[in-house]
């Protein structure tokens, strides 16, 4: 029986993938070397850089004013990244959040769509909320129980937005927006925070929701099994691969 051999990490592969998978024209793309390849943009090129294995150990010399691929990321949630790269060069479908409704959901539904549209998967939450459309889930986002902070006025408690998501290509205009409104609305926080990949992640939408940065958490040790393309916080049998995230954007919205 022959086995299926595991594709190249190569900005060739990828595109191919992005174009002939995802639908995604090819016109949105330029190689520009086995690692790099461009979007290309009306006013200027987005710039994205493949991090294979084991290059995670030197992660720290990447810019971070480009779109950063992490190999096990790609292998694991080829959807979900294929999806951050269509939202960076803009070609994605959008809703109206006026056109969803805000419910409360159980933690197994939040799970279940967390770990499938969440590039870290489900994280342990108190509050679970989502959004609908024509009777489909499309976004969720998930937040702490409530926690006394010498910043915040007595009586007011600080939440931590834990994860936020929708479902792949999609973009749902002042979706989040309408989430924490109902969440504060139920819940009266003196401020709701939460954390930010300083490599993966973009702080300006939040930013123009009112989060203001508070802070920058330290390095985090990981541990990578590359036959599984699994991320642990300890190292166990399988992990071969160690390196050190650059840390995280802390920002804070205050009501």
């Amino acid at each position: 029986m022959n086995k299926t051999k595991t594709q190249a990490f190569t900005s060739k592969n990828i595109l191919e993938k992005l174009v002939n998978h995802y639908g995604l024209p090819a016109f949105l793309f330029t190689v520009t070397g086995n690692l790099n390849f461009t979007i290309n943009g009306d006013k200027a090129d987005k710039k994205v850089e493949l991090v294979p294995y084991p290059s995670y150990k030197a992660i720290e010399q990447y810019a971070k004013n480009v779109l950063l691929v992490f190999e096990d990321l790609w292998r694991l949630r080829t959807d979900m990244v294929a999806s951050r790269i269509s939202r960076y060069a803009g070609y994605h479908d959008k809703i109206d959040a006026r056109s969803c409704a805000v419910v409360k959901i159980n933690k197994e539904a939040s799970r279940d769509f967390l770990n499938k549209n969440h590039l870290m998967g489900y994280a342990n939450a108190a509050y679970h909320y989502a959004l609908i459309h024509e009777k489909q889930l499309v976004a969720a986002a998930v937040f702490s129980k409530g926690r006394n902070m010498d910043r915040l006025p007595e009586g007011k408690k600080s939440f931590e937005m834990v994860r936020f998501a929708t479902i792949p290509f999609l973009t749902v205009t002042g979706g989040l927006s309408k989430m924490l409104h109902k969440f504060a609305g139920e819940y009266k926080p003196g401020d709701v925070m939460t954390y930010i990949d300083a490599l993966s992640g973009e702080t300006a939408a939040l930013k123009r929701l009112g989060f203001e940065e508070m802070g920058f958490t330290n390095p985090v040790e990981l541990f990578v099994n590359t036959k599984t393309h699994e991320r642990f916080f300890k190292a166990n049998e399988g992990t071969d691969l160690r390196f050190m995230t650059v840390g995280n954007y802390k920002l804070v919205k205050t009501f």
